[in-house]
């Protein structure tokens, strides 16, 4: 099986500026020799030139990165994959690779074909390539609807590229929110087709449970659901948790839908964090955190902060609408719900279909 031996890495916590997908200058601020990290990737199916790792599928169980720390102490092991990859410059002329690591656990780190300098900008020289071949800040990682799902508004289901700023939308709590901004990209066959991450889930009707969606709907595979259960209440000590697209495509009748010829995505962002009804099942607006902005185009993010500059405070910190599990734990949640073939939400809300 292929090994990456020696493969250094750092921890987010090493920086004073951390890299954004691939595309902002980083600094690093500290030379701990206790932040050092090692990574090693056994997979029998991955292609590993050098220090690239060519095979970057989520969730692929037989991925499995071993960290260890400066000691060789286990720090993690799990399902891995490459966010990013990309070569950056330092002001000292030295040229570093960085990738961006996921683990499935939640744990992300910066793996380095050397060490950076301490306190040296680092720019990267190809600004448009990520991991995937285009702009990190061009995928759809963040909460997105596509074009004909109806979303539940005060004046009835309606699709979502018909709304506009300033509709009242149903909530969750049976209350109603006013929307702030909403913000759509479409992406032809040959940009889907060149990154499969642009794919979209596809939920078909009744997958969820309780007859719910009430029609099929298509969704990023970051999207959330909410899950309502005892299971959930079970592992969290709250009935209802937020659960990524991509973790629910182990229950049947969810999957990525490679037959889309196109597809467009849409946000709609309230004041806060909220559980809305699209297709009569509970979901989230999006959320502002620093990686969901990180994927919004530049322009979208300029938009979003005008409307509210205290999220370019280091102080920020959004608030989500229900607990968001780690990556881990959403696929157990989901796995106990498919053995013990019990729905992920609970009775339809008829508030949604007013």
């Amino acid at each position: 099986m292929p090994e990456i031996a020696n493969f250094k890495a750092l921890p987010i916590s090493a920086f004073s500026d951390v890299p954004g997908g691939g595309n902002d200058p980083f600094v690093l601020s500290s030379d701990d020799p206790a932040l050092l990290l090692t990574v090693s990737i056994d997979d029998d199916d991955a292609t590993i030139e050098g220090d690239t790792i060519t095979n970057e599928t989520p969730n692929d169980a037989n991925q499995i990165a071993t960290v260890t720390d400066a000691s060789g102490a286990l720090v993690s092991t799990d399902a891995c994959y490459v966010e990013w990859t990309a070569t950056y410059t330092g002001t000292n002329g030295q040229v570093i690779e960085v990738w961006r690591i996921e683990l499935d656990n939640g744990l992300r780190l910066f793996a380095v074909s050397e060490i950076p300098e301490v306190g040296v900008t680092f720019t990267t020289s190809n600004k448009d390539q990520g991991a995937d071949g285009l702009d990190p800040l061009d995928i759809p990682a963040t909460p997105c609807f596509t074009s004909g799902v109806l979303i539940a508004t005060t004046d009835g289901p309606r699709p979502i590229e018909k709304l506009r700023v300033g509709d009242r939308v149903v909530l969750k709590d049976a209350t109603e929110s006013i929307i702030r901004w909403i913000g759509r990209r479409k992406y032809s066959l040959e940009e889907i087709t060149a990154t499969p991450k642009l794919r979209p889930v596809r939920i078909v009707q009744g997958a969820l449970g309780s007859g719910l969606p009430k029609r099929d709907m298509l969704i990023s595979r970051q999207h959330r659901m909410l899950i309502q259960s005892k299971i959930a209440e079970r592992m969290f000590g709250e009935p209802e948790v937020l659960v990524s697209a991509i973790r629910l495509t182990t229950l049947p009748g969810v999957f990525i839908d490679e037959s889309v010829k196109e597809v467009e995505y849409f946000h709609l962002l309230f004041d806060r964090h909220e559980i809305i009804f699209a297709e009569g099942a509970p979901s989230e607006s999006l959320f502002t955190g620093p990686e969901a902005l990180k994927a919004l185009d530049r322009e979208a993010r300029e938009e979003i902060q005008e409307l509210f500059p205290e999220i370019s405070s280091m102080n920020y910190e959004p608030v989500p609408a229900r607990c968001i599990p780690t990556a881990k734990r959403q696929k157990q949640l989901v796995l106990r719900h498919q053995k013990n073939n019990r729905p992920c939400v609970g009775s339809p809300d008829t508030k949604a279909y007013r």
